[in-house]
């Protein structure tokens, strides 16, 4: 953080650290952003963008971890689901209820499997309330004693749950040792910084490089392929955090990294109800498809805040 005076006794304070809000807001926006290039491209059949889907997966985690243990230190377990669940259940319970009574009847009972979160239609919520759980839990019942909970559910994860969230198996709770750690992280240098940068990309890349040997593909749909799967995602995607911290502020201060990282929420669940609908093999539907899940997005966010603010009353 940087302070300066100027001679008219104005006091301007620049957040430059690499975990200070408006900087996660930029790397929640570019996680965004990646994701949703990821699902456009995939309607086009272009493989070479697929990564990017579970990168920006790996650095939502990772931010909702850090987010989440950093509000815990400032303000505990108070008023816990109201603050955290209810922010990332409400919309979409909404949203989900929408979708339903636009697309006509519905299996009812699914329906209500999906707005618990014990068989969500997005993955990545009913797998983020879980790891919200599982840090209430730790927190509230096993103090010191925490991260033998953390480390139970990441292998739980990594073992029973499947190949799309075992390769996210360390990454809540990566973001959550970053904030164990967060004053030591503020301190790195742009040397350390540049130095942890080229490292992950380093492990990232061969992993990725490794996933295209016609052995490992033998692999597919097993522990050793998850673990490579996971040698890729968490890596690069801390490697495109430091990557954007070191890049000219001005650039950090893009409006629509701004946007995406402001309504990510609700653009990651828009844009995959829209995308597959309005997404063919041309850029100007693509275009137009973001853009409208753009939109909506913005309203939606609108919606559901105030509703928020009125169940707080």
């Amino acid at each position: 953080m940087v302070i300066f005076i100027f001679p008219d006794g104005k006091v301007t304070i620049v957040d430059n650290r690499v975990t200070s809000r408006p900087n996660t807001n930029v790397y929640r926006g570019w996680a965004m952003l990646i994701i949703m290039i990821c699902h456009v491209t995939g309607e086009w059949l272009f493989k070479p963008f697929t990564p990017l889907g579970g990168i920006g997966v790996a650095m939502f985690l990772f931010l909702s971890g850090f987010g989440l243990s950093e509000s815990y230190k400032k303000n505990g377990l108070n008023k816990f689901g109201q603050k955290k669940l209810l922010r990332l259940v409400l919309p979409y319970v909404l949203f989900r209820i929408v979708c339903v009574m636009i697309e006509g009847a519905g299996n009812w009972k699914r329906l209500l499997l999906d707005i618990c979160c014990w068989e969500s239609v997005y993955w990545y919520i009913d797998y983020m309330v879980r790891c919200y759980i599982v840090f209430w839990v730790a927190n509230r019942f096993l103090g010191k004693y925490k991260w033998v909970a953390f480390g139970a559910f990441a292998l739980y994860t990594f073992g029973v749950m499947g190949a799309i969230r075992a390769e996210q198996a360390l990454s809540f709770f990566a973001g959550v040792v970053c904030s164990d750690y967060v004053e030591k992280v503020n301190g790195w240098s742009k040397r350390t910084l540049v130095t942890i940068m080229v490292m992950m990309a380093i492990v990232g890349i061969s992993c990725l490089a490794a996933k295209q040997l016609p052995a490992l593909r033998e692999l597919f749909d097993t522990y050793y392929y998850y673990a490579v799967e996971l040698g890729i995602k968490l890596p690069l995607g801390i490697m495109m955090m430091v990557g954007l911290y070191l890049l000219p502020q001005r650039i950090r201060k893009s409006q629509l990294l701004l946007f995406c990282g402001t309504y990510s929420l609700e653009l990651y669940l828009v844009h995959m109800y829209i995308v597959p609908r309005v997404v063919d093999t041309s850029w100007m539907q693509a275009v137009a498809a973001l853009f409208i899940s753009g939109l909506i997005a913005y309203s939606f966010s609108v919606v559901t805040q105030k509703i928020i603010e009125f169940i707080k009353l």
